[in-house]
């Protein structure tokens, strides 16, 4: 869904993956190393603070914790069980900084 959400933001059509990627056979990292091109076309037609891909990003790391062999994410009942009982909205935080850091 977040994929969804930056696509929107960015006025970029949302891709979703190919048939031919399943969860494991798919490197991010490997995917997006030769796309920075892409990133700097976003950043000078959205007129964003110029940045490199690979000074806001760290496909490698997103790529590990994407394929964790453990479930983390989990409920926020434990959380509220010892009082906190504050969240975030992950899509309104994301168009929130969006917003800011242009």
């Amino acid at each position: 869904r977040m994929w969804r959400v930056f696509s929107e933001e960015f006025g970029v059509e949302f891709q979703p993956l190919d048939d031919d990627h399943d969860e494991v056979g798919f490197d991010l990292a490997e995917e997006m190393k030769d796309r920075g091109d892409v990133w700097d076309s976003i950043v000078e037609d959205k007129g964003l603070m110029k940045t490199t891909m690979e000074e806001i990003t760290c496909f490698a790391a997103l790529q590990t914790v994407l394929n964790f062999k453990f479930q983390h994410v989990s409920s926020m009942n434990k959380s509220k069980e010892f009082g906190f009982l504050g969240f975030v909205d992950s899509v309104k935080s994301v168009r929130f900084w969006v917003a800011k850091l242009r």
